[in-house]
C-alpha cells in the first residue's frame, strides 16, 4: 500500500525510484510498505493523469457534442419557423 510522507528534515532526502530525481525538504512522496518503492507525489500525479487520459471514454464526449449539435439545430429550426410565421399572426392593438 502506498503511504504519503513528507520530507521534514532539512538535510535529508529520498530518491524517486521511477525518475531518479531527489525528493527534498518539504516535498511529498509515496512509499510502498511491501517493497519500499519511493515515488514523488508529482510523478504519481502525472502518471495518474496520463492513465486517466488514455482510458477516457471519448464516446461520451462525442455523444454530448452530437446532442449539443442536435439541440442547436432544433433551436435554429424553431427560430426560423417563428420568423417565417410571424407576419401570419393576428395583431390586436391594446391602445
Amino acid at each position: 500500500m502506498l503511504r504519503l510522507y513528507q520530507v521534514d528534515q532539512p538535510f535529508t532526502w529520498e530518491r524517486d525510484h521511477i525518475t531518479g530525481e531527489y525528493i527534498t525538504y518539504g516535498q511529498f512522496y509515496y512509499k510502498d510498505d511491501t517493497d519500499g518503492l519511493v515515488i514523488s507525489r508529482k510523478t504519481y500525479k502525472e502518471a495518474k493523469e496520463a492513465k486517466r487520459r488514455e482510458e477516457w471514454d471519448y464516446s461520451r464526449l462525442e455523444r454530448a457534442e452530437s446532442q449539443r449539435e442536435y439541440e442547436q439545430a432544433m433551436r435554429d429550426a424553431t427560430r426560423a419557423f417563428k420568423a417565417e410565421t410571424l407576419l401570419d399572426r393576428e395583431v390586436e392593438e391594446a391602445f
